[in-house]
């Protein structure tokens, strides 16, 4: 509990320095994130999750191993949509375009998105608990350490992230909508 709230109060003071940032430097934060979650940490973690046996000590494995295979589908296919539509629409809204979007307000996407973090929300905390916290006991070896040590840092950077989108680049999306198209 303790550790959660500590969480909570870290992503929200770095969510306060990224109030001034304009859109397009934190679309650009937010892609890169993408690409080195989706080439080089989701496809780490998930090599070293195949690398580990199942064992009368770690009977989980293979439900760990779904898992985590579940979230890096999930969030690739969620990225793919951020970065092919969402942003795009928030970067054309910024320059001031006021064309019609194919799929009407920023709102039904950014819906879209939120729907997704919560999902993947449920998802993490389903692996937090499988792994209890991350915890490991005194007899793991070097792989699952590591394993776990990288799901812990992805899990506090996804959170970080989701919350950048939910409570900062979001509202100013629908902001600037309703400052460019004004009904």
């Amino acid at each position: 509990m303790i550790s959660t709230l500590n969480e909570a109060q870290a992503v929200s003071h770095t969510l306060e320095c990224w109030h001034a940032v304009p859109i397009p430097r934190l679309i650009a934060y937010l892609s890169e994130t993408h690409i080195r979650w989706i080439e080089q940490e989701m496809p780490s973690i998930e090599n070293l999750a195949y690398r580990l046996e199942p064992s009368r000590t770690a009977p989980a494995v293979r439900f760990l191993q779904r898992l985590i295979r579940r979230i890096q589908n999930e969030m690739a296919e969620h990225l793919r949509k951020e970065e092919a539509i969402l942003f795009p629409a928030i970067l054309k809204l910024e320059q001031g375009g006021s064309a019609p979007m194919p799929f009407g307000s920023i709102s039904n996407p950014i819906a879209m998105m939120e729907q997704d973090h919560d999902i993947e929300r449920m998802l993490w905390e389903e692996l937090r608990t499988l792994t209890n916290g991350y915890q490991i006991t005194a007899e793991a070896g070097e792989t699952l350490k590591t394993l776990y040590e990288e799901l812990a840092a992805l899990a506090h950077d996804v959170s970080e992230h989701a919350a950048l989108e939910n409570r900062i680049l979001f509202p100013r999306a629908r902001r600037m909508e309703r400052l460019v198209n004004p009904r």
